[in-house]
């Protein structure tokens, strides 16, 4: 691929800052008005996200909804007793760094939740310290099985990947590719992967589908051909990548460099703006399951899909979507808090929500967790995405 990935983080970072300066002057510009704006309860919340490094393709997704959903919720008369003051920290897709971060928003800051950060291996890394603080957290893009099991503290607007990658997944690809043998790529050293493979696993079984090979890759990998020339050999039905966004780019350009024609199947974490703009040529034919896409006819998703075209000049991904609903899950319990300002009167309304209307349509909430069914999406051509009805 003749992309240069250098040039496309910097474009990407500036994006990121417009964004963050779009959302400061616009709550800024919002307090300045009557004295009624000192009567609402100010309230801290911290966002982590990545500006740099591996997850830094999924910032704009994350940041773009849940900026718009914060710029709606300050102008909405609903909301009018609160007033949510974000405080953003760059975890530079570095656990250490993120671990800094968390300390911070949570013993400095006193923010009263949180939402973030991106990837699953962060959360698992960072939610025992929001969980030991009794400090509420709404994640909205890691969706790594057994994240709410970290505690009473932990909450996901985003789901679990055994939603898009356990029986369901496998049941959706037999109906719509009729697949019967499968060959998986994963990664061996992310957690999405390592539970992704292990929901695919336990979904292949379940629906009688053979997993012929699978193989395995570690995260820095940038050459694929091995482990595509051992697919290529047995030939199977379809080939299912865990992967995040660079080591798909890889894997789908050096597939066609091969000659692999079998289609090639990923999950939610691949689909960001960032994978369908930089994938070009080499990502038509190319399958996603994801839980939404902007062509859902929910009055909601299309209301939000348009206006996040109008904002940003792009289309929404999942991981907007999910950060947006994520927003509007924390605000009705900022609402129905007894003390809004109080992390365990939050904390105690967020698990009161059985269900929310959002982007995603009727959600419903079961032990901290939103309850997400798969859907197909292909890259029909260059740019385009597509769902497979």
């Amino acid at each position: 691929m003749s992309t240069n990935f250098g040039l496309l983080c910097r474009n990407h970072l500036m994006g990121l800052l417009t964004l963050t300066m779009a959302l400061i002057m616009s709550l800024a510009s919002a307090t300045i008005s009557t004295g009624a704006e000192t009567a609402r309860k100010q309230v801290k919340v911290g966002i982590i996200t990545s500006k740099s490094g591996l997850t830094a393709a999924y910032s704009f997704d994350q940041l773009g909804g849940i900026h718009m959903a914060l710029e709606e919720i300050d102008a909405s008369p609903r909301y009018k007793g609160i007033k949510i003051i974000p405080i953003e920290g760059d975890d530079r897709s570095d656990q250490s760094e993120l671990l800094n971060v968390m300390n911070k928003l949570i013993a400095r800051d006193r923010v009263v939740a949180i939402l973030g950060p991106i990837s699953s291996s962060g959360s698992f890394a960072s939610y025992p310290l929001a969980n030991s603080a009794k400090v509420p957290v709404v994640g909205t893009t890691a969706q790594a099985a057994g994240i709410t099991d970290i505690g009473e503290y932990i909450f996901s607007q985003g789901g679990t990947q055994a939603m898009l990658s356990g029986p369901d997944y496998i049941r959706l690809l037999k109906e719509k590719l009729g697949i019967k043998r499968v060959a998986v790529m994963t990664g061996t050293d992310v957690e999405f992967e390592t539970t992704g493979y292990k929901s695919i696993q336990k979904g292949a079984k379940e629906q009688g589908v053979e997993i012929v090979t699978t193989q395995n890759y570690l995260k820095d990998s940038v050459d694929f051909r091995p482990q595509l020339l051992a697919i290529k050999k047995l030939n199977p039905d379809a080939v299912l990548i865990t992967s995040e966004v660079q080591a798909g780019l890889r894997i789908l350009r050096q597939k066609n460099e091969l000659g692999l024609q079998m289609p090639f199947v990923g999950g939610a974490q691949i689909n960001s703006s960032v994978f369908v703009q930089d994938v070009g040529q080499n990502g038509v034919g190319f399958y996603m399951v994801t839980m939404w896409n902007d062509a859902s006819p929910v009055p909601k998703s299309i209301e939000f899909s348009n206006n996040y075209r109008k904002k940003y000049g792009r289309k929404a991904t999942l991981f907007s979507a999910n950060s947006y609903d994520g927003v509007y899950f924390l605000a009705e319990a900022l609402l129905r808090a007894k003390d809004p300002t109080n992390r365990e009167d939050v904390k105690k309304a967020l698990a009161s929500i059985q269900t929310l209307s959002g982007v995603l349509g009727d959600i419903q909430y079961s032990n901290r967790l939103a309850i997400h069914g798969p859907i197909l999406q292909m890259i029909s051509e260059k740019g385009v995405v597509k769902t497979i009805k």
